[in-house]
Order: structure tokens, then C-alpha cells, then sequence
């Protein structure tokens, strides 16, 4: 198992079969099937969940928030926590308590990608997907 840690779009490629691929993966941590979570303190500021700004343990949480984070961006073409005047302290408090404006309207984008995103950037890991849930939601 992987942990990304630093999930953020110029870390994704597609490959040349269409494959997602993620690089950068000098912030990676190679897991065992017995580790949940790593203690340190990495990743990209506007991509990093309120737990990673606590400086608690990182966790897959944490990899589906940046996924969320990035899905957001794909569709409003921004970071749901970006302000061109906010300093880092204003930005960690917009992130801990997930504040972002609302998907834009009338950009073409389902339901479902709506809710996959709301769901990946619910403030408490706990209630966050796993990846099998956000398959789901993706599919049905």
C-alpha cells in the first residue's frame, strides 16, 4: 500500500493508455497491511486535510480529501480554498472548518460528482469515503 501524501494536479498524469497515474512521489510512504497512518508533516497547503494542519497522523482520509480537493478544482477550475489575499493562517482556518464556495452553476458536471466531492471534504476523516464507498458512489 501507498499513501500519496501530496495529491494535488501537477502530481497527476495521464498515461498513454489513459491511465491516471500520480507522480511526485518523493511525499510517498510505503505502508505495510498493518499501517494505518504516518506521523509527518508534508504536502501542499491548499491540498492538505484539517487533520494534516493539526499535525495529527496522516491517514487514506487525508489522500481522499486532496482527491476531493482536486475534483473540486477540475470542475470551478480552482482549489475550493483559494483567495488571492489570504495568508497561510487565514487559509488553514478556511480548510479546518471547509470553507468553500459552492460548486458553480451551470458548469456541466453531474450529481454525482457534486456529492463525491462534498463527501471527500467533510472536515472529520472519520466520516469521509474510503475509496471502495467513492467507486460506489461513482457507479450507481
Amino acid at each position: 500500500m501507498l499513501f500519496e501524501i501530496d495529491i494535488k494536479p501537477s502530481n497527476i498524469f495521464l498515461s498513454a493508455h489513459n491511465r491516471i497515474k500520480l507522480g511526485d512521489l518523493g511525499f510517498s510512504r510505503s505502508m505495510s497491511v498493518k499501517t494505518s497512518s504516518v506521523d509527518s508533516f508534508l504536502g501542499t497547503p491548499y491540498y492538505m486535510s484539517p487533520e494534516r494542519l493539526k499535525e495529527l497522523k496522516y491517514s487514506f482520509p487525508s489522500d481522499v480529501w486532496s482527491l476531493g480537493c482536486v475534483l473540486y478544482e477540475m470542475v470551478a477550475l480552482q482549489s475550493p480554498f483559494f483567495s488571492k489575499h489570504i495568508s497561510l493562517n487565514g487559509l488553514c482556518k478556511r480548510i479546518e472548518m471547509a470553507l468553500f464556495p459552492p460548486l458553480p452553476s451551470g458548469v456541466l458536471y453531474s450529481d454525482k460528482v457534486g456529492k463525491i466531492i462534498e463527501s471527500c471534504l467533510i472536515p472529520n476523516p472519520d466520516l469521509r469515503p474510503n475509496i471502495d464507498a467513492l467507486v460506489q458512489m461513482s457507479s450507481t
